[in-house]
């Protein structure tokens, strides 16, 4: 099972360890922690902001801060599956795990009070899907959501789903509980019609099952029948993870003065296969499509492929390569890149494998040795016993018949 985290952060938009807030359009983006406490809302407009805090520093962001890019590698660090929402100081991590990662969640947490400031912290929600995950977050802005685990992890805040709160002690988990959350909250239902619906007196997703058909789609059309099954589905897809900066990327330079002539041309780019490979295979991942670049004395060029399923073995990427050499001139390669452009999680069938060192060993295998271990044990211990199919009379017969010929 694979469970979801959702973070937002406040004050990550820029790098300062004093009172701040942050303006887009003459209106205030995010806010730092103290400016929080002080009353200072996002959406609020400058001079409301000066007033509730005298003082306040204000700054417009550019950018990427240095602390979201420490938050996005502390994640990285912890899972391969992680999708960045840099617009929002967001993100979806996902922990595989046979119960609740509640000491790997506690970890992450720790480790962001290592890099963020007194005036940032990051709120995040564990919980058994993308949406719960978000939709804890982003209910527990407005109100207490009931039955649900707030803690706090040093300066970070963590919340626990209804669903996994019931699975720690011992019962059987509810995961309906996302059919109370507020309509405001509800991203996948357009704004205006939230307002509307609000207006309506429909303030919860639940409260849209005792609304009949037809008054909902006079008045919000035909995908309004769509809503009423957000917050009841029990499963969600996968998110689609990023990669770390360079994660996916191979590249290959010649030494100053020391081009590669034309014949090592398919060992560069059998080096830079493997090297790229192994790295998406740590992450279980296959390359879907992929890019080649390359620079001569002639000039450059690309290559991009695109693969009808996952590929996670070398030799594949570089069987599938070989018309670059039509679309490359000249006899001196100066630079090349391979650049996994689309990356995807293996399907089951394909990621049965274990890693051992630099290679792989198909999971069937390991499975086969650990059996014949058993049997030898067994031998060993039972003489006569007999493993395997008994040979007929015909097997044995032509045995005999074999050991008594000469020679």
């Amino acid at each position: 099972m694979k469970f979801t985290l959702y973070g937002e952060g406040q004050g990550l938009s820029v790098d300062l360890d004093r009172p701040f807030v942050t303006v887009a359009q003459n209106r205030v983006a995010d806010v730092s922690i103290s400016a929080k406490k002080a009353g200072v809302q996002v959406g609020c407009s400058v001079a409301q902001a000066k007033a509730l805090i005298p003082g306040v520093h204000v700054v417009e962001s550019v950018g990427e801060s240095r602390a979201l890019t420490s938050v996005y590698q502390v994640l990285w660090d912890a899972s391969p599956f992680v999708k960045t929402l840099p617009q929002q100081f967001a993100f979806f991590v996902q922990l595989p795990s046979g119960h609740p990662p509640l000491t790997e969640v506690r970890s992450i947490c720790r480790r962001f009070d290592d890099v963020l400031s007194c005036e940032q912290r990051v709120r995040v929600g564990l919980a058994e899907h993308p949406f719960a995950a978000e939709a804890l977050v982003c209910w527990s802005r407005i109100e207490r959501v009931p039955n649900a685990l707030y803690y706090r992890v040093g300066r970070q805040q963590l919340l626990i789903s209804p669903a996994i709160a019931r699975m720690l002690e011992g019962s059987e988990p509810i995961f309906d509980w996302t059919r109370g959350l507020p309509i405001a909250v509800v991203s996948a239902i357009p704004e205006p019609c939230r307002n509307e619906l609000i207006h309506l007196g429909v303030h919860r997703l639940q409260d849209l099952d005792e609304i009949a058909d037809e008054m909902l789609v006079s008045r919000f059309g035909t995908e309004a029948l769509s809503w009423r099954r957000i917050g009841k589905r029990i499963r969600y897809g996968l998110i689609v993870a990023d990669a770390p900066p360079g994660e996916h990327l191979a590249i290959w330079r010649s030494p100053l003065g020391e081009p590669m002539p034309e014949s090592g041309w398919d060992s560069v780019l059998e080096l830079l296969a493997a090297q790229l490979c192994q790295r998406v295979v740590h992450s279980d991942s296959g390359i879907r499509r992929i890019a080649l670049r390359w620079q001569t004395d002639a000039g450059s060029g690309e290559w991009v492929k695109t693969f009808k399923r996952p590929v996670y073995q070398a030799h594949t990427v570089v069987e599938q390569l070989q018309g670059w050499r039509d679309h490359a001139l000249g006899c001196w390669l100066e630079e090349m890149e391979l650049e996994a452009v689309d990356v995807q999680l293996l399907p089951t069938v394909q990621s049965g494998f274990l890693l051992f060192g630099e290679g792989d060993e198909p999971a069937r295998v390991a499975a086969k040795a650990k059996l014949q271990s058993v049997r030898e044990q067994l031998v060993h211990k039972f003489q006569k016993i007999q493993i395997g199919l008994v040979p007929d009379f015909r097997e044995l017969r032509l045995a005999a018949v074999l050991r008594g010929m000469p020679g």
